[in-house]
């Protein structure tokens, strides 16, 4: 059957597989597998840390692979980056690659994504998380040393040091960028950005350890309109204050609450950031029915919201929608610009539909 399909419908058909699916099938005909390869390497995230230093050792190893990657994720929280591969796998890499200079022995991890990243010339989103002690010691830094890749999307929690900010400095088309860790203000100053880097920065997000200067070097004089925070209630206020120094209207929102929030923080949320069209939050606990009922009234302060995303994080789903239900209602009542409001742990949504407002189940596929 597959020599009567075009190439163009074989890839259309494989974008709609679910990942079984699509393993399965590549591996029934040569040419589905062949078609498939551009497919495998462009987007790599979810791997285990033994899959992830055996997929970057291939990736040294091979010349026509490295550019088909587009998106790459790497979680080494649970490692040090500079702990020592496999020798064999160093070996292989030394024997078969061939690296930018003279080959050479990749020792560590460090040294193998480095060689990666200088390969992956079509690289446009990259995540990287690591421990907050290989920062400390600045090994992480090397990770970025002589890259220059083509990214729009950038998460990391490797520090804001020299090496991090030199690296923005050459990387003029991001327009996301999410921080996890800053550093001492003393020494931040020694290599910040200035006003003609980053120019098309749009979306913006960092965590409580990445100090409130460093944040507003960040967004001030960029047009930020999206916001990603992992903060604390009673640090809220000041970091909007903050937004007011973005060429832009924050329109879109994503607060990862370390505490409940109350009425007040919804209501600071709606004065401060007048433009919201998209808010998602998580919390770590439901309110109780009386909070509750307080935050649906601070609704009535949102003027342009349409879209709400919210997740408990330490809460039974089980007649989860049965408790925020009359809640729920109350926020499409008095926010009258709301459409969608959805809540993933209950696998349901709430959309307004002309003067209705229905409930409506989420499919689990």
């Amino acid at each position: 059957m597959s020599a009567y399909l075009p190439d163009e419908l074989v890839v259309i058909i494989f974008n709609d597989l679910s990942s079984a699916e699509f393993y399965r099938l590549i591996h029934c005909d040569h040419r589905f597998y062949g078609l498939a390869i551009p497919l495998l390497y462009r987007s790599i995230r979810g791997l285990s840390v033994d899959k992830t230093t055996s997929l970057l050792a291939s990736l040294c190893t091979h010349d026509h692979t490295p550019p088909l990657v587009q998106s790459l994720a790497i979680d080494w929280r649970k490692v040090s980056v500079k702990e020592h591969i496999n020798p064999l796998t160093s070996f292989r890499v030394f024997v078969k690659g061939k690296l930018f200079g003279p080959r050479k022995m990749l020792s560590n991890r460090t040294s193998l994504l480095n060689s990666v990243l200088k390969r992956t010339i079509n690289l446009t989103a990259f995540s990287l998380m690591v421990r907050a002690s290989d920062n400390a010691d600045m090994h992480a830094a090397k990770i970025l040393d002589g890259c220059s890749l083509p990214l729009t999307s950038l998460t990391t929690s490797l520090s804001c040091d020299r090496a991090l900010m030199t690296f923005l400095r050459t990387t003029p088309n991001l327009s996301t960028l999410n921080l996890t860790y800053g550093v001492d203000h003393r020494i931040f100053r020694n290599f910040a950005l200035d006003s003609t880097h980053l120019p098309v920065l749009k979306g913006f997000g960092w965590t409580d350890s990445v100090p409130i200067d460093q944040v507003q070097h960040f967004i001030e004089g960029r047009p930020i309109d999206k916001i990603n925070i992992v903060i604390q209630t009673r640090q809220l206020a000041r970091m909007l204050d903050i937004l007011a120094l973005s060429q832009q209207s924050v329109t879109g929102a994503f607060f990862k609450f370390r505490d409940t929030p109350d009425d007040e923080t919804f209501i600071l949320i709606a004065t401060r950031l007048p433009k919201l069209r998209k808010l998602k939050i998580t919390i770590p606990l439901l309110p109780a029915l009386e909070k509750m009922s307080e935050i649906a009234d601070a609704f009535r302060k949102f003027r342009s919201l349409r879209y709400i995303t919210l997740t408990i994080k330490q809460t039974d789903s089980t007649n989860l929608i049965d408790v925020l239900l009359p809640c729920i209602r109350t926020c499409f009542f008095l926010c009258t610009t709301l459409v969608h409001l959805e809540i993933p742990q209950a696998g349901t949504r709430m959309e307004r539909r002309g003067d209705s407002v229905r409930l409506v189940r989420i499919s689990s596929e």
